[in-house]
């Protein structure tokens, strides 16, 4: 999953924080290249709403009041993110998406000419 800090830490800087997630992508430079919606911790809470796996994904980012935006073309795929507000995940749900945690980068900053001269580089925060 993602690494991420405590929602407390980010309220100072909500205007300034931005995230890209990509849950279907993959990162070339990833070891594991599979996908969150591959992830089989999923299988029961899709089974369990009758959902897909994109949507419980969806549903859970906001659930912890994380703007979305989903990115799609295909068409039955947009009307399909739209419909993650006909149900609810549970604590316990929560729980499990919270452990598919991989501590995994989903972008690696190194494609950027220069970038190992920023203060900041090799920006290898641990949450």
């Amino acid at each position: 999953m993602i690494r991420r800090p405590p929602r407390s830490t980010l309220f100072p800087y909500t205007t300034l924080f931005r995230s890209l997630v990509f849950i279907g992508a993959t990162d070339a430079n990833k070891v594991d290249d599979s996908s969150l919606l591959d992830d089989p911790a999923l299988k029961p809470l899709v089974e369990k709403h009758k959902k897909t796996a994109s949507q419980i994904l969806l549903r859970w980012l906001i659930q912890r009041g994380i703007v979305v935006i989903p990115k799609s073309t295909n068409p039955g795929r947009i009307a399909e993110n739209f419909n993650i507000f006909d149900f609810k995940l549970s604590n316990e749900d929560v729980q499990v998406i919270d452990g598919m945690d991989r501590n995994l980068r989903m972008f690696r900053f190194n494609r950027f000419k220069g970038i190992e001269k920023h203060p900041e580089f090799p920006f290898e925060i641990t949450w």
